[in-house]
């Protein structure tokens, strides 16, 4: 372990993690968020969730959560102007949030002013940014992973662009696989790649952008749906996952922020890809294997 690279992405975490509290109130975009780390946009999610223990979405809906606990506790505001602070547009959306996160509804919370708001360990609360050397990161205890580098000359792919669900990005395979098949260009356990562009548990489901990949090479040309996509060449920080490809936000989680903070490198701005070493039609979940393919510097 290289203790400058880990204080340094312990410092990075601690500076946006202060700067979400200072701004609770507005939006906060990836892009932003991202540039207060001095992380890459394409890997800051990730990131973020395997230091952090939570998306940067639960994160934040949890900060606004206990501050509206607090102002439950401790105010006289009515539950509607608390609830859209929290950023809930209705009393109903906001009760639901605040029952499932505090066990009761905010009127009972209200009345029942004892009550405490759950904590989860070493989770940052609202209003309590400890000092940089006492910030625990969960991902930094954590046991490294199986990674290896490995230099990779630059993939010219064919691809077909799912935007929608991760686990409906199988409609785009079945388009795919039989042209390319036709045209002769499945062949080799590396031919299928997937380019992972947003993280599912912090984008919206219906905006997630993946690509169906097939390696090709200077001769192919695009048609219809099908484009060309090239991934640079370089040093790639590689991890084999098997099991359903469900799981694989666990593996990105221990690789981006335990491997990751302790290994010395830094994410190049370009996105993760996969390789699909079996096919899902005829091979068990759990046998699954899945190379993750992490560009580095």
């Amino acid at each position: 372990m290289k203790a400058s690279t880990v204080e340094s992405y312990r410092l990075r975490l601690w500076r946006v993690l202060d700067f979400i509290q200072a701004r609770l109130d507005e939006p906060l975009p990836v892009a932003d968020l991202a540039a207060v780390a001095c992380f890459s946009q394409h890997h800051f999610h990730r990131v973020f969730r395997g230091m952090v223990g939570e998306t940067v979405q639960n994160h934040v809906r949890r900060l606004r959560l206990e501050r509206a606990a607090l102002a439950l506790r401790h105010g006289d505001s009515g539950i509607l102007d608390i609830a859209q602070d929290a950023g809930y547009e209705s009393n109903e959306a906001f009760s639901r949030a605040f029952k499932q996160h505090c066990g009761v509804a905010p009127s009972v919370f209200r009345e029942r002013r004892e009550l405490s708001f759950p904590r989860r360990p070493g989770a940052i609360a609202f209003g309590q940014m400890p000092p940089i050397d006492d910030l625990i990161v969960p991902g930094l205890g954590g046991p490294l992973m199986k990674v290896e580098l490995v230099t990779r000359e630059t993939l010219r792919l064919a691809g077909l662009r799912h935007v929608g669900p991760y686990n409906q990005c199988g409609n785009a395979w079945e388009k795919l696989l039989p042209m390319m098949g036709k045209l002769g260009w499945l062949s080799g356990c590396e031919s299928m790649v997937g380019l992972c562009h947003d993280d599912p548990e912090s984008t919206p489901a219906e905006e997630i952008r993946y690509d169906a990949c097939v390696v090709v090479d200077e001769t192919f040309e695009a048609f219809d749906d099908v484009t060309i996509h090239g991934i640079p060449g370089g040093t790639f920080a590689r991890t084999v996952h098997v099991g359903p490809y469900d799981t694989l936000n666990k593996t990105y989680a221990a690789l981006c922020g335990t491997w990751l903070p302790q290994s010395g490198h830094e994410t190049r701005d370009e996105p993760a890809f996969e390789i699909y070493i079996n096919d899902p039609e005829s091979t068990e979940p759990e046998d699954l294997v899945t190379e993750i393919y992490l560009p580095i510097v």
